[in-house]
């Protein structure tokens, strides 16, 4: 056999500081839905990212985990499930690259429309 080094490959997690450029959450007006926004900068490539959306009260409503973002500008939907939660509404959302140890976290209020 020979002593071939096979290249790393493209897609390799590679952990490293990560912050939050941008993090942005909308309620849509059927109260039911949050337009999140969310810009990732620093040397980590493809960081998970978890987002907790949260009422008044600290009860979680909302979940969404995004495992292995590839770009650094994300934007999606979040449903609410839960019909009687207390405004103000908050965002929770967590960067890592192992579920122990988080590269960068936010909090911020969710905004209305």
């Amino acid at each position: 056999m020979s002593d071939l080094t096979l290249p790393t490959p493209p897609h390799k997690m590679e952990p490293g500081p990560i912050r939050f450029s941008e993090l942005h959450a909308e309620l849509y007006p059927d109260c039911r839905r949050i337009h999140v926004t969310v810009t990732t900068e620093g040397e980590g490539h493809r960081p998970s990212l978890d987002f907790q959306l949260k009422d008044a009260s600290g009860t979680t409503i909302s979940r969404s985990v995004i495992v292995e973002n590839y770009d650094q500008q994300t934007d999606f939907t979040m449903h609410i499930l839960k019909s009687d939660y207390a405004m103000p509404l908050a965002l929770y959302c967590k960067a890592y690259f192992d579920q122990t140890d988080f590269s960068a976290e936010q909090t911020i209020p969710v905004t209305e429309s």
